[in-house]
């Protein structure tokens, strides 16, 4: 399958904004001019506390101006790190005696793993996987550890059963949040990826169950990509970088390939290994050339998906009926601004009228898939 054409990604603004950064951290020199600009675009991309360690361990005095604020970046950095660490260590604890599997990922997981010293990696919260059916008992050991849920009305009860199952915050501790989901939270072709045994790491991290180094940077790019495509944070492509450099000799680049392909992030994958040209000397691997043509997922941000495979697929991330039930109606009966966009109706008042004529359109495509899976003589999983 051909890819269509698409736009740069990132876009060129954002290439400079990064490469202005990166040429700081890769040849830091006391000479370096740091606007006022460049000083926010580093907060913005949080890469104040790598540029402090950088320039003090080449023996390189920061710019004046930025100094100040480098030195608190690492600070803060560092103490949200040891706070985040007690905290995963006494969940896990507690977990375990109840009986109940987590999976940790992202900064807390991937700190010790990418970076030395750990802290260098700045966090804002903490995430966690817990299956469906234990959330509950989950939610009071969080609470019992002085974190209560964090309601937020712009997040559907929907997209919560989805995506972010719940947030939570002890704001006795500076506001420390974790996130706690009953699947990785970006959407993929097969929902259950990350149970397989390749996918879980033998040596877990500070004793911490995590994903496998193909498998967390696999998730990795696909939540930089696929949940945050506009949102482009450095320090996301520094995690996966950092990654991919630091154990190239031992990175298992076969299965890293199977596992986008039965995902559906191959495009994605391939977008974002592309966009790691931003860093000198890298070099794109050629067993990857080919998910630039691979069949992809986009983002899901507006309801409905028109893609009855990824449908179903998509489906399957959703652990209740009800939920299920919530997603069919959504896809048969979007609202009035999905609608809208979708069939370019002229007349926004119009717009239920034009309901028959998506039920009729989802009723077609029904029949096509089934004909389809019927000639090829695929069989329900």
């Amino acid at each position: 399958m051909k890819a269509d054409p698409a736009p740069l990604w990132p876009p060129e603004n954002i290439r400079r904004e990064c490469r202005r950064i990166l040429s700081l951290w890769e040849h830091p020199s006391p000479r370096v001019a740091a606007s006022p600009g460049l000083l926010n675009s580093i907060r913005t991309n949080r890469f104040g506390s790598l540029l402090h360690h950088r320039f003090h361990s080449c023996g390189v005095e920061p710019p004046p101006e930025a100094a100040q604020g480098w030195k608190g970046a690492f600070l803060h950095s560092r103490f949200y790190y040891e706070k985040h660490r007690a905290l995963a260590r006494a969940l896990h604890a507690r977990l375990d005696e109840a009986g109940v599997s987590g999976l940790f990922l992202k900064g807390i997981v991937i700190a010790p793993w990418f970076y030395d010293p750990p802290c260098l990696r700045p966090f804002s919260d903490m995430d966690m996987v817990v299956p469906y059916e234990d959330m509950g008992r989950t939610r009071r050991i969080l609470k019992s550890l002085g974190y209560d849920p964090l309601h937020r009305d712009a997040v559907t009860s929907f997209e919560r059963e989805y995506i972010h199952a719940i947030e939570f915050t002890n704001r006795e501790e500076g506001g420390m949040a974790v996130e706690l989901h009953h699947n990785p939270g970006v959407f993929s072709t097969r929902p259950d990826w990350y149970l397989e045994a390749c996918c879980r790491a033998a040596d877990p991290i500070h004793g911490l169950p995590t994903l496998a180094l193909e498998a967390h940077i696999l998730f990795l790019i696909a939540h930089l990509y696929y949940r945050h495509h506009t949102q482009i944070q450095l320090i996301w492509f520094q995690d996966i970088y950092e990654g991919l450099t630091r154990y190239q000799a031992r990175f298992n680049w076969s299965l890293f390939h199977r596992l986008a392909l039965d995902t559906g992030w191959g495009r994605g994958v391939f977008r974002v290994l592309t966009a790691l040209s931003l860093y000198e000397g890298w070099t794109f691997p050629e067993a990857c050339r080919d998910l630039e043509h691979a069949p992809s997922i986009r983002e899901l941000i507006h309801l409905p998906t028109e893609k009855l495979d990824l449908f179903f697929a998509m489906g399957g991330h959703i652990p209740t009926r009800h939920g299920k039930l919530a997603y069919l109606l959504a896809h048969l009966c979007p609202p009035k601004e999905v609608m809208v966009r979708r069939y370019g109706i002229r007349h926004p008042s119009l717009w239920v009228a034009y309901y028959p004529f998506r039920w009729i359109h989802a009723g077609v495509q029904l029949l096509q898939w089934s004909l389809r899976r019927l000639l090829k003589g695929d069989k329900p999983a």
